[in-house]
């Protein structure tokens, strides 16, 4: 019974399958379905899909089956059911390696999949943590993968580096490299370059009578590179006519003779003063400038403001503590007679004021005994100012004064050759050359005569009208006896009128008639009848000298 129920139970199972296949109504058992012959099919199963109304009705329905073997694409895998042909079970390829693998037999970049073997490749990528590797003609990258050389490229030369600097005694060395791989591709060899000068040294002093050497040796080997000669100072030893520059002759009007500083070196010259190279003169040490010319060097000690040098600079007082350069000059001299106190000599007198602060004696108040005999501060023969001129010394208050033994004008100005043409002239200092000789106390005043080279004229010399001089009282623009300070003087605290056409205040020798401590000197304006403090330094220097043609 059990046997029979379940068999009539599968029967009906089965019937009422084919009924449900039927898709058709139990009041419609006539009507059969019609199926297409192609398979349809989802991602499980396959079957015939009926071309009847009945759309939703399926024939022959199962599950997807193959005995092939998985086939693939570059992105998934999948198989094809041997009975309806339709791919099922498409799946995207799981990598063996996430990134790709270089593959040494295929020389590509490789990676599998695990499911399906699918091999997916690509070009290799060369890379490389290594330096360039490099030879003679190119350089290039090795792969830290594979091994294989890549991006061959030629060297590009640099414009080269010393290696090696030249020397004035040694090549040097240029070097060229690869400017990317700095493989050395060539050098050259530079020349050896020139010495370089030091500033020279002084190896033989120029002294007054001949010339000097400056060697110059190069810094680097310390070869000599050359020699300049340091010429001498020009030093008018004998007089000179003023205007042709030949010997002068007892007919000139003017000449040149011996050297004295007196032009200031402007201060936008380019000139330069070396004193490493030096000669001294008397009183002055001149030194060498880069025009050929001599220069001394003075501390500026301007007598008073609103003094101006031929530059147009400002003389600077003392207290600037200020030095200047002024040119080494010859001295001019005007010829004054041919014929000297009956001589045959003529007498010669600066034309300028050449320098000042050397007063006619320091000490104005008090007379001093000499040999047993009273001097008076105002005497000529045991003054400052006559041992100045003439390179003595002097008897001051309390010893015997040796500034100017051997230094005066005389030797500063004047070689010993020059100064052997120079007369030794005797001196008038007589009551009668002081311009008062009617008077009582010029007698008393004036001192003996003196035998010098270098002198001041007296009073009654400079209102000669055979020198070519006005009466004393006679001045202005235009008078004779007028003369301008040097730049020079006014540097050494000489005083001067700063109206054009006027000049300084110069010494002469004579004593005031009427004081002891008094001495005469021409005015700015040339008048002559004066009198000053023989202390008085501010008073300009105006040498004179007699000599033969």
């Amino acid at each position: 019974m059990k046997k029979s129920f379940l068999k009539l139970t599968g029967l009906a199972l089965a019937a009422a399958l084919a009924l449900g296949m039927s898709g058709c109504s139990s009041d419609s058992d006539s009507h059969k379905h019609t199926f297409a012959a192609e398979w349809s099919s989802d991602e499980a199963t396959h079957w015939h899909a009926a071309t009847c109304e009945h759309t939703n009705q399926k024939k022959d329905q199962a599950a997807h089956e193959t005995t092939a073997a998985l086939l693939k694409d570059g992105t998934n895998h999948w198989k094809v059911c041997d009975v309806c042909g339709g791919n099922y079970e498409v799946t995207a390829h799981t990598w063996n390696h996430e990134a790709y693998q270089y593959d040494s037999e295929s020389g590509k970049e490789i990676r599998t999949c695990t499911e399906c073997s699918y091999v997916d490749d690509q070009e290799h990528q060369h890379e490389t943590t290594a330096a360039l590797s490099k030879d003679g003609t190119n350089h290039w990258k090795v792969c830290d993968v594979c091994g294989g050389n890549y991006e061959v490229t030629a060297h590009t030369e640099d414009t080269g580096t010393v290696t090696t600097a030249p020397t004035c005694v040694t090549k040097g060395v240029r070097t060229y490299k690869c400017a990317v791989c700095e493989e050395v591709l060539r050098t050259e060899e530079i020349e050896v370059i020139a010495h370089t000068e030091d500033t020279g040294t002084v190896t033989t002093a120029v002294t007054l009578t001949s010339d000097g050497v400056r060697t110059y040796r190069c810094k680097s080997c310390d070869s000599e590179v050359r020699t300049e000669v340091i010429t001498k100072p020009v030093l008018y030893e004998s007089p000179v006519d003023a205007e042709t520059g030949l010997a002068a002759t007892s007919s000139s009007t003017y000449i040149y003779f011996g050297v004295f500083p007196k032009t200031v070196l402007p201060e936008t010259s380019d000139v330069t003063v070396d004193e490493n190279v030096s000669v001294t003169m008397g009183a002055n040490t001149y030194y060498k400038g880069s025009d050929a010319n001599w220069y001394a060097k003075v501390k500026e000690q301007c007598y008073d403001t609103g003094y101006n040098y031929t530059d147009g600079t400002t003389v600077k007082q003392s207290g600037a503590d200020s030095n200047r350069y002024f040119k080494v000059e010859p001295v001019k001299w005007k010829v004054l007679t041919n014929n000297y106190n009956n001589t045959g000599k003529a007498l010669l007198l600066a034309e300028d004021i050449l320098t000042a602060n050397v007063p006619y004696y320091e000490d104005y108040q008090n007379n001093r005994t000499i040999d047993e005999k009273t001097v008076y501060p105002n005497n000529y023969k045991h003054s400052q100012i006559r041992a100045y001129l003439n390179g003595l010394s002097y008897q001051g208050q309390t010893s015997e004064v040796t500034t100017w033994s051997g230094k005066g004008f005389l030797q500063t100005a004047f070689t010993a050759a020059a100064q052997s043409k120079i007369a030794e002239t005797e001196v008038d200092n007589s009551k009668e050359t002081t311009g008062y000789s009617e008077d009582t106390y010029a007698a008393t005043y004036a001192c003996e005569n003196t035998t010098d080279k270098i002198f001041l004229l007296s009073e009654s010399e400079v209102i000669n009208s055979d020198y070519g001089f006005a009466a004393y009282d006679s001045y202005g623009k235009g008078n004779a006896r007028i003369r301008v300070t040097t730049d020079f003087a006014k540097a050494n605290y000489a005083w001067q009128k700063t109206t054009a056409g006027y000049g300084g205040y110069w010494w002469l020798r004579s004593p005031y008639y009427a004081r002891s401590n008094t001495a005469h000197y021409v005015d700015y304006d040339g008048y002559a009848d004066n009198d000053y403090s023989v202390s008085e330094t501010r008073n300009g220097v105006v040498p004179a000298l007699s000599i033969s043609f």
